[in-house]
């Protein structure tokens, strides 16, 4: 999920569901198929041309999808493409729509059509009763996958990580980083850390990354951190790094 949404409609942007078990390799990941991400290390005007935001919007904001967050070997960040997608989930069964795993999963992917966008996908689902994969639609109309919701925040050994990475820029300092991850997740200290320096090895020029606490659950993983003495860098909402 990329925007702020109340509190109620939470258990409709995050559904709950079975993982989408299939025959696909999920320690593999097809990169020459073009999902409309960049995957690891990030310049600039790279990052510039993925915002969903204006690029003169402060701060800057591009959305993250860490991929094996718990295999340190395989770890990687994709950022998304923001004009292209609307929501974290739309990543995983656009190529999974396109005849292409995603990548960290073994979800079987469909066979035999391929679809340039993401609204090409939602208008040849627009009439069917039955949606393939675990596609599933909610009450506002969205199509979603709770596949990749489970994968993200219950699955054991956790698959994905969403978030949210923000760029401040001030003129006559160096651009700062932070990023935070989905309000609902209550992230472990471990993946956490993981997920921070998968981020932060990939800022331009090996910027510092600041992480944003942003529900009550991470605040609390924050002040135990901080307590510990632990090395990195928080904020909570509202502040800047």
């Amino acid at each position: 999920m990329k925007r702020v949404f109340p509190l109620l409609l939470l258990a409709a942007c995050f559904p709950r569901g079975p993982v989408l078990e299939g025959e696909a390799d999920p320690n593999t990941c097809d990169e020459t198929f073009d999902d409309h991400t960049h995957v690891g290390a990030i310049d600039v005007a790279t990052l510039e041309r993925l915002l969903e935001n204006p690029v003169d919007e402060r701060p800057q904001r591009v959305d993250f999808v860490v991929v094996w967050v718990t295999d340190a070997e395989r770890r990687v960040v994709r950022f998304e493409e923001g004009a292209f997608y609307g929501f974290h989930d739309q990543w995983y069964w656009f190529r999974l729509m396109n005849g292409v795993s995603a990548c960290g999963s073994s979800a079987t992917p469909e066979r035999g059509r391929r679809f340039a966008t993401i609204a090409e996908i939602e208008q040849d689902l627009k009439d069917r009763v039955v949606l393939p994969l675990d596609l599933t639609r909610t009450t506002d109309g969205r199509v979603v996958s709770p596949s990749f919701y489970s994968l993200s925040l219950r699955a054991s050994p956790r698959v994905y990580a969403t978030g949210t990475l923000f760029r401040y820029i001030d003129p006559g300092k160096a651009d700062r980083y932070a990023f935070e991850v989905a309000f609902v997740d209550e992230v472990t200290s471990e993946d956490l850390h993981a997920i921070h320096s998968t981020i932060e090895a990939a800022l331009p020029g090996g910027a510092p990354l600041t992480w944003r606490a942003v529900s009550p659950a991470q605040g609390a993983l924050a002040t135990t951190l901080e307590d510990s003495g632990d090395s990195l860098r928080v904020v909570r909402v509202g502040e800047e790094p």
